[in-house]
């Protein structure tokens, strides 16, 4: 946001506070500056207001870059991070954030993480803390630093218990179930998974809980219950169909294609496989189409 904008307001009206003015533009204000004999000062105002709304437009489009590219550079998922700590963004955490974001894209995770970590400021909340963390923490697991990632996945559950963050504390929960999926410690994967699962239905986080039944599958599939698996995966893929998630569809769909490579049902695999390139090359998400085309089992 371009405060900047703040000192035309002292310029034109000496005395209003800026929440007058705010109220003001929210409640007929063109009526109440004419009462005030201010009537001469609107033609500025109504630039003013404009200005406004134009800055309110390109810093919302910053974001919305911003969104993408961590959502490219990590997968689905982010979006309780990005809650946290983006959009309370001031202009040099931003700039931080931005490149971060870039470099994430890119799949330049560790040089990522130092813009992470100059975003954190002093008297930031413990929610703006746990969103950092969560993203430093799939820094390290994209650079399979499984150590460190739990490490930082540790700082947001306490960050998100500090503040009763429940969003937060159930995306801290299903990452480090996914670390401990990593390490093979498949039923201490499961309860934190399943915990996380609670959470996001209980608080009605769709795309968490489309994640959350995502990685649960996986975890069935490799203890070779593959029912149970299949179950977990087509919800998942439900629900990211009904909320509109490319990215949670594609890994739905590669995961239902696992199931059935792993059941020797190759025909349906493979066409759930051309599905999946299909979204992939969509969102233009290169690594995915990689991963479509060699029937790779790597959507988790």
């Amino acid at each position: 946001m371009d405060w900047t904008i703040f000192g035309i307001v002292t310029g034109v009206v000496v005395g209003l506070i800026v929440t007058i003015i705010l109220a003001i533009f929210k409640f007929g204000w063109k009526r109440i500056l004419v009462r005030l004999g201010l009537k001469k000062h609107i033609p500025s105002l109504e630039t003013m207001q404009q200005q406004t709304a134009d800055t309110v437009e390109r810093v919302e489009q910053k974001i919305d870059e911003l969104e993408q590219n961590l959502r490219e550079g990590f997968g689905q998922d982010i979006a309780t991070a990005l809650d946290g700590v983006v959009r309370r963004a001031g202009e040099e955490r931003l700039k931080n954030l931005e490149q971060a974001a870039v470099l994430t894209k890119n799949n330049n995770y560790r040089d990522a993480i130092p813009y992470f970590e100059a975003s954190f400021e002093p008297n930031m909340s413990p929610s703006e803390r746990m969103a950092l963390y969560l993203l430093i923490g799939n820094c390290y697991h994209s650079l399979s630093d499984f150590e460190e990632a739990e490490g930082e996945y540790r700082k947001a559950e306490t960050a998100a218990k500090e503040e009763n963050d429940k969003e937060g504390l159930a995306a801290a929960l299903g990452n480090i179930g996914n670390i401990y999926q990593t390490k093979g410690e498949l039923d201490k994967a499961l309860d934190y998974l399943q915990q996380a699962l609670k959470i996001f239905k209980e608080i009605g986080k769709k795309e968490g809980e489309a994640s959350a039944r995502g990685n649960i599958g996986v975890i069935y599939r490799i203890k070779g219950e593959l029912d149970k698996a299949l179950d977990y995966h087509q919800q998942s893929l439900k629900i990211n169909r009904e909320i509109g998630i490319k990215e949670g569809q594609a890994s739905a769909l590669g995961n239902i294609g696992n199931i059935y490579q792993t059941k020797g049902e190759l025909d349906k695999a493979l066409e759930l496989y051309e599905q999946v390139f299909k979204i992939e090359k969509e969102i233009g998400r290169r690594w995915g189409e990689a991963n479509a085309l060699g029937n790779n089992r790597s959507y988790i």
